[in-house]
């Protein structure tokens, strides 16, 4: 029968200023507080992360600061699951195998935080295997995401969690051993924000039949692109993918906007034809659609370019601005199934405005398309040219000048009209 031991470890607000360094000075979880490593540690040689902080911004942290401890080289890896609401059985004495969710809450199963920040509550069986780590993550206080200096009262999730994600590791405060040590392991939230030599060392101590160190992972790439119209209007919306070399089959990512000003119907997004794949979209609240491009009828992997296009919907009280379309819970995966890691995106925008977008191919700005707007568009197309020559031809707002857009342009050039107003002018 499994003996489980429950051990929580807190990062408290604090400053930490070290002078100088030691060669060994990271530390392991112990029932007794730090020990020299080795101590508990993962059987599997990896962990499962499931996190639900809510915002991209919150949930792209903490699929950094994962990744960071996994780019290491030591013979462990974090998988990291995207969730969403609060999670159950963090408060038992020892949850189901594997089972680290990532939260904020306003206390530790009752228990208030004082002054912690954030706690991990580390679980391990007789043979000293870590069963789970669930991360509380102080809801009381406030955060951000930020390189640089500790400025409180903010303070950075990224490299909290950071330190947190390494308790799930096994290591624990070497400060708190009597060393004196640069490490992002070390108890209280600091200047650092990075992991250190040391803390490479200490991950090291406990994984040490670590595989050659891998090839960075490529940094795939999800992105919103931007459109503008008026309000009542409809515009289209692109998503494209920039996989980076990786073999990418299918994609997952959610679009979050204002529901007061825009409007999308998850049943008006297509994908894109040519990659031949299949979309699913479904509202997951307010101003939330989530949308997946399907490794079916296929397993391919999918080019570099559109994934597919949302239609948004303009209301007809929306006043002329910039609304952003945020970017979140962005995910990949590979041909056999596999998640892949390093995967971001950049947000998109819709921008209201009672002056309309040029039409397509109007490079100048003049009111018409002429032969040398077409040449240009033709020159980008080709990379020869670059977008700021010609943005007007650019009209789905993804970055490039695509053959169905030139075509749009020789029409309007043929069509010999000048380009009127489709909103009076105030």
């Amino acid at each position: 029968m499994r003996r489980p031991c429950l051990v929580a470890i807190g990062y408290a607000v604090a400053r930490l200023f070290i002078a100088c360094t030691t060669a060994h000075g990271f530390a392991c979880i112990s029932s007794s507080g730090p020990v020299p490593c080795p101590g508990p540690r993962w059987a599997s040689h990896g962990a499962t992360l499931q996190i639900s902080l809510g915002t991209s911004s919150f949930n792209q942290a903490a699929l950094n600061a994962a990744n960071d401890w996994s780019a290491v080289g030591a013979a462990f890896q974090y998988v990291v699951q995207f969730a969403s609401g609060q999670p159950s059985n963090v408060c038992s004495t020892c949850g189901p195998q594997n089972y680290n969710p990532v939260f904020f809450a306003n206390s530790v199963c009752g228990l208030g935080f004082g002054d912690i920040v954030a706690q991990a509550n580390i679980c391990w069986d007789q043979h000293n295997n870590i069963v789970n780590g669930p991360v509380f993550v102080n809801s009381t206080v406030s955060w951000g995401v930020y390189d640089g200096p500790f400025t409180p009262p903010i303070n950075d999730l990224h490299r909290v969690l950071l330190h947190e994600f390494g308790h799930v590791v096994g290591l624990d405060h070497p400060n708190q051993l009597g060393q004196t040590v640069a490490a992002i392991m070390n108890s209280g939230e600091s200047d650092t924000d990075s992991l250190q030599a040391d803390d490479r060392a200490g991950i090291l101590s406990l994984y040490a039949n670590a595989a050659p160190t891998p090839t960075p992972t490529p940094r795939i790439q999800i992105n919103i692109g931007s459109a503008r119209g008026g309000p009542g209007e409809n515009v289209d919306i692109t998503v494209s993918l920039a996989a980076s070399g990786a073999s990418v089959a299918a994609t997952a990512n959610d679009i979050t906007f204002d529901s007061g000003a825009l409007s999308l119907n998850p049943a008006q997004c297509q994908v894109n034809p040519e990659i031949g794949k299949s979309l699913s979209a479904g509202a997951v609240g307010s101003g939330w659609v989530r949308v997946f491009v399907q490794a079916k009828p296929n397993t391919s992997a999918i080019p570099d370019g559109p994934l597919y296009t949302c239609r948004v919907s303009i209301a007809a009280v929306a006043l002329p601005r910039t609304y952003p379309l945020a970017n979140g819970n962005t995910a990949a995966f590979s041909p056999a199934g596999a998640q892949l890691s390093g995967v971001a995106g950049a947000d998109g925008s819709v921008v209201v405005s009672l002056v309309p977008q040029a039409c397509t191919g109007d490079c100048k700005n003049n009111r018409q398309v002429t032969v040398a707007d077409i040449l240009t568009m033709v020159n980008i197309a080709l990379g020869n040219a670059i977008l700021s020559d010609c943005e007007a031809g650019d009209t789905n707002g993804d970055g490039q000048i695509t053959v169905d857009e030139i075509l749009q342009a020789v029409n309007n050039a043929l069509n010999v009209r000048e380009i009127g107003w489709t909103h009076p002018v105030p």
